[in-house]
């Protein structure tokens, strides 16, 4: 049976080794340090939550755990019911291309390539054979149409990470992470990605778990997860959250989901 989390983790736990370069480690000493502790949390569909807490407390790490980009150590994690912890490094690539896009607080586009070209890898690598007509798409929908064929030294910071998110959100994800998305940009341009990303996941009905340092931008999330020291210490709703009065309607997500193209 389907689960109704987009994201279920039970007990999870990461570590990661002490040993820096030529195999010694930090402190003369091997080891590893405990950065995700018993972590279990449930995310449904369509929800937007943020992820706070300070530096070092194991955000962007539990965030790479969802995605398949780092393995669990112990614990439990299913996504739409699938439990991505027994599959294989190509099937959590497959899994991960089908389900998740990730957005970073680096841009990480390719500077040989366009816009449009950046916007498209996705779908290039899922094989869609409308790979560019839906990267235009894309980066209408993130107010770029303008800019397709410019390549990013062209764009401004505010302009690469629209693009960044067009390229998360071509293949139309269930599920979007967002690792501090306008830590990078100034106040004026986070605001303006900001109202982007969260109008873009709200229309394509995605998940929507993004890591902040900025209460601002946490209160426009329906829910709030604190972690300190790689464990979740709170966890609460936020009624009047700022981005609700803006969202679509339901029954616009159902069909937006349901219209849907595949690769």
């Amino acid at each position: 049976m389907k689960s109704s989390f987009a994201i279920d983790a039970r007990a999870l736990c990461y570590s990661a080794s002490l040993r820096g370069a030529g195999g010694s480690s930090a402190g003369g000493s091997s080891g590893s340090v405990d950065i995700v502790r018993g972590v279990s949390v449930q995310l449904r569909a369509g929800e937007q939550v943020a992820l706070t807490g300070v530096s070092g407390a194991g955000k962007t790490s539990l965030l790479m755990l969802f995605a398949g980009l780092e393995r669990a150590d112990r614990g439990s994690l299913r996504v739409f019911g699938t439990d991505i912890m027994r599959l294989s490094e190509a099937q959590r690539t497959a899994f991960r291309r089908d389900n998740f896009g990730v957005v970073f607080q680096g841009f990480y586009l390719l500077d040989n390539l366009t816009a449009l070209e950046n916007a498209a890898l996705a779908l290039d690598f899922a094989g869609a054979k409308d790979a560019r007509t839906r990267a235009r798409d894309a980066l209408a929908e993130v107010g770029l149409a303008h800019r397709q064929e410019h390549y990013p030294w062209q764009l401004s910071g505010g302009e690469q990470q629209r693009v960044a998110l067009a390229r998360a959100c071509a293949l139309r994800p269930k599920i979007l992470l967002a690792d501090e998305p306008t830590g990078n940009l100034d106040k004026g341009t986070g605001e303006k990605v900001a109202d982007t990303m969260f109008s873009l996941a709200s229309r394509i009905d995605a998940c929507l778990l993004l890591v902040t340092h900025n209460p601002a931008l946490a209160e426009r999330c329906s829910r709030r997860l604190e972690m300190s020291d790689g464990r979740i210490v709170a966890d609460r709703k936020q009624t009047n959250h700022a981005y609700k009065k803006s969202a679509h309607k339901k029954g616009a997500h159902k069909k937006q989901r349901a219209d849907r193209p595949r690769p």
